[in-house]
C-alpha cells in the first residue's frame, strides 16, 4: 500500500446514488443546509447535487434549508416538506442538518436545551422511518 504524502488524506469517492435510475435527495435543516454565505448561491447541497450530474447520475434535489430554524421547527416541518415533494416515479432519500441553532442563546439560555434537541432529532428519525436519512450534523451528545 502506497504512503499518504503528509498533508494528504486518504479519501474513498462515494456516490449520494448508487445507480442510474433518477432519485430525489430532500436536503432538510438550517443555514447549513440553505447554503447562507455561499458565494456560489448553490450551498452544500447544490454542490452535492452539480457533482451527482457531472458523474451522470440523475439527482432532483430540494433544498429545504431556512436559516435560524431549530430542531423543533424542523420537526415540525420536515414530513409535510418531504411528502409534498415525493413522487411514485423515483425513490426520496433525505439528508438532515441540524441543532445549530439549539445551542445559540437567548438571555443567557440556548434556544433548545439539549435533551431536547436530541429528543427532537429522535422524532425526526422516528418520522421518516420510511426513508433512507444521512445526519450530517447535529450537536450535543445524543444517545
Amino acid at each position: 500500500m502506497a504512503a499518504i504524502p503528509a498533508g494528504k488524506t486518504a479519501a474513498r469517492r462515494v456516490s449520494l446514488v448508487e445507480t442510474a435510475v433518477e432519485q430525489q435527495i430532500c436536503f432538510v435543516g438550517d443555514s447549513f443546509v440553505a447554503g447562507i454565505g455561499d458565494e456560489t448561491a448553490l450551498g452544500w447541497s447544490g454542490r452535492l447535487v452539480a457533482r451527482q450530474a457531472a458523474v451522470g447520475h440523475p439527482v432532483t434535489g430540494y433544498n429545504l434549508g431556512i436559516r435560524g430554524n431549530t430542531s423543533a421547527q424542523i420537526l415540525a416541518r420536515c414530513v409535510a416538506e418531504i411528502e409534498l415533494r415525493r413522487s411514485p416515479k423515483r425513490p426520496t432519500r433525505v439528508v438532515l442538518s441540524m441543532g445549530v441553532n439549539d445551542t445559540t442563546h437567548v438571555d443567557g439560555v440556548p434556544r433548545i436545551p439539549v435533551e431536547k434537541s436530541c429528543a427532537n432529532l429522535a422524532a425526526v428519525l422516528d418520522a421518516l422511518a420510511g426513508d433512507p436519512v444521512l445526519v450530517v450534523r447535529t450537536t450535543g451528545r445524543c444517545r
